[in-house]
C-alpha cells in the first residue's frame, strides 16, 4: 500500500459509512481503532494486513478522527487474539467474503496458466491480477509471501511448458547452429568489416558480433549489417515461432539473453537456451533490418547532399560575380533602345565587354539546367564508382510493399532492379515498362532522358537506380512503404488493434474522433479559418506582430519585453544559495529518485534477484550517475571503494537497458512538470522546449545516437523553460 496519501483520496477509500460506525458497536480503545483500520484495509486490498508497518501512518490518523481514539492506541491492539480472529471472521461476512482454501490457490494457479501468463511475466502484474482474480471471486487476499511463491512456481511451470513448445518448433540443424553461434572465436576479438568486402565469409561471425550495434551509416558497415542478417536467416528460425505470444514475453526472453556471457548461455538446460537464443535472434533479425534500412536512407541522403555541396563549391570558385548587374542590363537596354539597326559588335560591346557578358551568362546559368546537371553528374559519378554495389545484397534481403496503390510504380522498378542486378547492359531491354512518369519529376526530365534513334525517350540504368533510390528514400519515411521483417518499418495496419476494424467506433470514440473523414476534415478547416479570422481582424492593432516585404509576406515577431525580476524570488535564490551552494549532482539524482522512485522501472532481465532495495538502489544510481556525467564505471567504482567495478558492470548489464530508461525518463519528466504549481507560476503557464544540442557521450551511454545534422555521436538535450 502507498505511504503518502491526498486528503481527496484518503475521503475516497478510508472513510466509515454510517453502517461501518454501526459495525464498530460497543468497541473502545484500540480494539475500536484496530477493527477500523482491518474493516477499511479489507475493503481496500481484499486481504487483513500482516504487521502495523503495512498501514501508513495518515491513514490511522484520519481513521482515529472518525473513532475518536488516538493514533497510539493502534499498537497495542493484540492481531492474534480470538477476538482478532473473531473480528477477522465477521469483517467477511459484512463484505461477502469466505476464507481461501488449498483448493482455491489450485484453481488460481490453473486460471493464471490459462489466461494470465500469456500477456505478461511481470511479478507485480500477476501478483494484482491473482488478487483482482480473488476479489472478484469473494475470497480473501492471500498472504504477500504466499501469494509471491504461487506466482513464482507459476511462473516456473509456464516457462518449462513455453520453453518445451518452442524448442519442439525447431529443427535439429537450427538448434546445432544455435549452439555453433555460442562457441567462442579463437582470439576472441570481433572482426571488423573492409569496404572491400562485399560479400564476407559466415564463418567468422558469433553471438558476440550479432549482438553489437551498428556503427554510423556507411557502406561497410551496410554489408557488415546484410552479413549479420544473412547469418541469422540462414538459423530458418519459423517466422511463425512466436506467433500468438505477447510481444512483451520474446521481449523479456531476448533482453535476458542479451544480458548474459555467451558461458552463462551455454549452461542453461538446453529448452531454456534455444528458446532465449530464439527470441534472441528473431528479434535481432527484425532490428537489424530496420538497422540496414536506416543505412541505407543515411547513404541515400549523402549522396544528395554531398554532390550538392561539392557543385556548390565548384560554381562558388569558379564564376566571377558580376558587380552592378543591374546597372549594367539597364545601359544594354538604353544602348539597344537608342540605335535598333546597329550590330551588337557596334553597340552591346562599346557598353559591355564580351568578357563581362561571359560571366554573367555563366552567374545566370548557374541556378538552372547546368547547375542540375553538375549535381546530378557528381551524384553519378560516386554512386557509380562506389555506392551501386550496395544495390544487389540489400534488393536480396529485403523486401519492400506497399498498400497505397500511388507507390506500387516504386514497388515494381525495384523489382525490375533486381531481375537486372547482375547485368552488364548499360540500359535496360526495349520489352522493358520503365514507370518513368511515376517517377520522375519535371525538373529532372531534361537532365536524366534521353533520345533514342526511334525518337522516343529512355534513361540509362544508373540514372533510373538512382532515382528509384530517391523515390524509395520518400516513401519509406512518411511509412507509404515498409519492409517485410522490419519492426519500426513494419506494416502500418499492424500498428492498429486486431479487432479495428469491427470495434471501430469505439476506438474512434476512445480518441474523441469522428468516424466521418469529412467531418474530421471540415472541423479542422473551420478552426483554421477562425484561427485565421481573429488573426487577420487584431492584425492591425497589434504592434508585436506585422507582415514583413520578405518572400511575399513573412510574419515577424517582435521579441517580448523583459518582466521585472520579483521580490520574492530574489530572495528565493538567495536562500537557495545560502543553503545549498554546492550540491553535489550524484544528491540531486538521489533526491529525486527518493521522491519520485525512477529506478523502479529499472527491472532486471534476469529471473530473480537476490540483492537488497537499497544495495540495488544505491548501485543503479552510480551506473546512471557514470554514464550519464560520461565518468564512466571504473572511475566511479574508484571513488566509492565499497562498489567494485564489476558489481556496477553487473548492474549496467542486467538492469539498464534502453526501453526501460526511457520509462525512467518519462517518470521524471512528469513529476518535473508537476512541479508547476498554478498558485506560483499562474493558470496559463505553460511548457516551452527550444531545439536541441549534441554533447559528445561515450558510445556505451544508453541514450547515445548518431545525428546526421552534427555527424557524430552524442546525446541529444533540449532545454525546457517555463512561461507564464
Amino acid at each position: 500500500m502507498k505511504r503518502d496519501w491526498e486528503l481527496q483520496d484518503l475521503i475516497e477509500e478510508w472513510t466509515l459509512v454510517p453502517r461501518e460506525l454501526e459495525l464498530l458497536g460497543n468497541k473502545t480503545g484500540s480494539t475500536r481503532l484496530g477493527y477500523a483500520a482491518f474493516l477499511k484495509f479489507f475493503q481496500y486490498q481484499g486481504r487483513f494486513p500482516e504487521s502495523r508497518g503495512d498501514i501508513s501512518k495518515a491513514v490511522l490518523r484520519y481513521l482515529s478522527r472518525q473513532v475518536n481514539v488516538e493514533p497510539e492506541e493502534f499498537r497495542y491492539y493484540d492481531w492474534q487474539s480470538r477476538s482478532a480472529t473473531y473480528h477477522r471472521r465477521q469483517i467477511r461476512e459484512f463484505c461477502g467474503f469466505r476464507s481461501s482454501t488449498t483448493q482455491d490457490a489450485r484453481e488460481l494457479k490453473d486460471w493464471l496458466l490459462s489466461s494470465i501468463l500469456s500477456q505478461s511475466q511481470d511479478l507485480p502484474f500477476l501478483e494484482q491480477a491473482a488478487n483482482q482474480r480473488l476479489r472478484e471471486l469473494g475470497i480473501e487476499g492471500l498472504g504477500s509471501k504466499y501469494l509471491e511463491r504461487i506466482v513464482r512456481s507459476v511462473l516456473h511451470q509456464y516457462e518449462r511448458k513455453f520453453c518445451q513448445g518452442i524448442v519442439a518448433k525447431l529443427s535439429a540443424q537450427t538448434r546445432q547452429e544455435l549452439d555453433q553461434l555460442l562457441q567462442p572465436n579463437s582470439d576472441g576479438a570481433v572482426p571488423k568489416p573492409s569496404d572491400n568486402d562485399a560479400a564476407v565469409s559466415m564463418a567468422g561471425l558469433s553471438f558476440q558480433i550479432l549482438a553489437a550495434e551498428p556503427a554510423p551509416a556507411g557502406l561497410s558497415q551496410l554489408f557488415h549489417e546484410a552479413e549479420k542478417l544473412q547469418t541469422i536467416r540462414q538459423l530458418n528460425i519459423p517466422s511463425n515461432l512466436f506467433s500468438g505470444v505477447s510481444t512483451k514475453l520474446v521481449t523479456r526472453y531476448r533482453r535476458r539473453a542479451a544480458t548474459e556471457h555467451q558461458g552463462e548461455l551455454r549452461r542453461h538446460p538446453a529448452a531454456v537456451r534455444y528458446t532465449l537464443l530464439s527470441a534472441f535472434y528473431w528479434q535481432r533479425g527484425q532490428e537489424i533490418t530496420d538497422n540496414l534500412v536506416d543505412i541505407l536512407l543515411g547513404i541515400i541522403h549523402k549522396l544528395g547532399s554531398k554532390a550538392e555541396y561539392r557543385v556548390t563549391q565548384q560554381l562558388t570558385q569558379e564564376f566571377k560575380r558580376v558587380e552592378g548587374k543591374t546597372q549594367l542590363l539597364y545601359q544594354i537596354a538604353q544602348a539597344a533602345l537608342a540605335y535598333p539597326e546597329g550590330t551588337v559588335q557596334e553597340v552591346i560591346y562599346p557598353v559591355a565587354a564580351p568578357e563581362i557578358l561571359q560571366s554573367l551568362v555563366e552567374e545566370l546559368s548557374s541556378n538552372g539546367t547546368t547547375y542540375r546537371q553538375r549535381v546530378h553528374k557528381v551524384l553519378r559519378r560516386s554512386y557509380l564508382h562506389h555506392y551501386r554495389r550496395m544495390l544487389p545484397p540489400l534488393l536480396e534481403l529485403l523486401e519492400f510493399r506497399s498498400n497505397n496503390t500511388s507507390y506500387q510504380p516504386i514497388i515494381e522498378s525495384l523489382a525490375l532492379l533486381k531481375k537486372y542486378a547482375n547485368s552488364p547492359d548499360r540500359y535496360f531491354p526495349s520489352e522493358e515498362t520503365l514507370l518513368l512518369e511515376a517517377l520522375l519529376s519535371g525538373t529532372w526530365r531534361d537532365v536524366l532522358l534521353e533520345p533514342t534513334p526511334a525518337g522516343e525517350e529512355t534513361i540509362e540504368r544508373v540514372n533510373f537506380e538512382i532515382v528509384v533510390l530517391q523515390a524509395l528514400r520518400t516513401g519509406l519515411r512518411c511509412k507509404e512503404i515498409w519492409v517485410v521483417g522490419a519492426d519500426r518499418n513494419r506494416n502500418p495496419e499492424q500498428d492498429l488493434p486486431g479487432d479495428f476494424d469491427t470495434q471501430r467506433t469505439a476506438y474512434y470514440q476512445a480518441l474523441q474522433q469522428p468516424v466521418d473523414v469529412e467531418v474530421f476534415i471540415n472541423g479542422l478547416q473551420q478552426q483554421m479559418k477562425q484561427s485565421l479570422a481573429a488573426f487577420n481582424d487584431t492584425l492591425p492593432s497589434n504592434d508585436k506582430v506585422k507582415l514583413l516585404e520578405k518572400q511575399n509576406g513573412w510574419i515577424g515577431l517582435s521579441p517580448l519585453t523583459a518582466q521585472p525580476e520579483p521580490r520574492n524570488l530574489v530572495r528565493l535564490k538567495s536562500a537557495l544559495v545560502e543553503r545549498w551552494s554546492m550540491t553535489s549532482l550524484l544528491d540531486m539524482l538521489k533526491e529525486a529518485d527518493l521522491q519520485i522512485g525512477f529506478t523502479q522501472c529499472l527491472a532486471t532481465a534476469a529471473t530473480r534477484e537476490s540483492l537488497s532495495a537499497e544495495v540495488l538502489q544505491k548501485r543503479l544510481l552510480l551506473c546512471l550517475y557514470a554514464l550519464g556525467t560520461n565518468t564512466g564505471l571504473k572511475r566511479v567504482s574508484a571513488a566509492t571503494p565499497e562498489v567494485s567495478r564489476d558489481e556496477l558492470r553487473y548492474i549496467r548489464r542486467r538492469f539498464i537497458q534502453p526501453d526501460l530508461l526511457r520509462q525512467a525518463i518519462v517518470q521524471v519528466v512528469n513529476a518535473t512538470l508537476q512541479m508547476r504549481h498554478p498558485q506560483l507560476w499562474g493558470e496559463g503557464s505553460v511548457a516551452c522546449a527550444s531545439d536541441s544540442k549534441q554533447f559528445g557521450a561515450w558510445e556505451q551511454n544508453l541514450t547515445t545516437q548518431w545525428h546526421s545534422r552534427y555527424g557524430g555521436r552524442g546525446v541529444m538535450v533540449y532545454w525546457v523553460r517555463f512561461v507564464g
